[in-house]
């Protein structure tokens, strides 16, 4: 099934309506996966978000007709304007780049901001909708802007349509000992791609 007029909405009714809006396609398939109960309080909070990049074969909904349309891909970002959080959870051997923006977010008070404004670390929904591949993050952290940039991770959006994910994906299988989530109150996916 073909994209319909439906899917092309700012709230879609469902994860498939939502599928077929953002990448201008039906469902390849489906992975089912057991995912561990996670320690929310292990999660860190490593700065506030300002840019996503990301790579995807999406549809651009600016230019659907040559490289624009689904199955090409492309490269995209996303500025975020309002408050976005983004949470980093590591059970492994930690990153010591963002192990010291966690540590910077500590000492600042914006991991204590971020929690006052009721945007805590979120658990893995029951759900996850590929986006694409995350690529960086320009984050803000005690006034400067930190880019990081990612390997292997797969960015999604969960079941909310509004809660960003990226996990490892290593020979087809999501890895859940490290893991990023994007809190916002304004944030959301629909057709056009990530908005506030």
């Amino acid at each position: 099934m073909a994209t319909k007029r439906s899917d092309l909405v700012e709230n879609p009714k469902s994860m498939e309506s939502l599928l077929r809006g953002f990448h201008g396609r039906d469902l390849k398939s489906r992975a089912d996966q057991q995912v561990p109960l996670l320690d929310e309080d292990a999660f860190r909070c490593i700065g506030r978000s300002k840019i996503i990049y990301y790579k995807s074969d999406k549809r651009d909904p600016n230019d659907p007709k040559g490289l624009g349309q689904q199955g090409y891909w492309k490269d995209f970002y996303h500025k975020q304007g309002p408050l976005s959080v983004v949470w980093w959870y590591c059970e492994d051997e930690p990153n010591a780049y963002l192990s010291q923006l966690a540590d910077t977010c500590d000492d600042d008070g914006f991991t204590r901001e971020a929690l006052s404004k009721k945007l805590p670390p979120n658990e893995l929904p029951n759900e996850l909708l590929e986006l694409g591949v995350l690529v960086a993050i320009d984050l803000e952290v005690a006034g400067k802007i930190q880019t990081v940039r990612f390997e292997n991770f797969k960015l999604f959006v969960g079941d909310d349509m509004k809660t960003l994910y990226a996990l490892v994906e290593l020979d087809g299988i999501l890895h859940t000992n490290e893991i990023l989530v994007w809190r916002s109150h304004k944030t959301y996916v629909c057709y056009r791609g990530i908005v506030d």
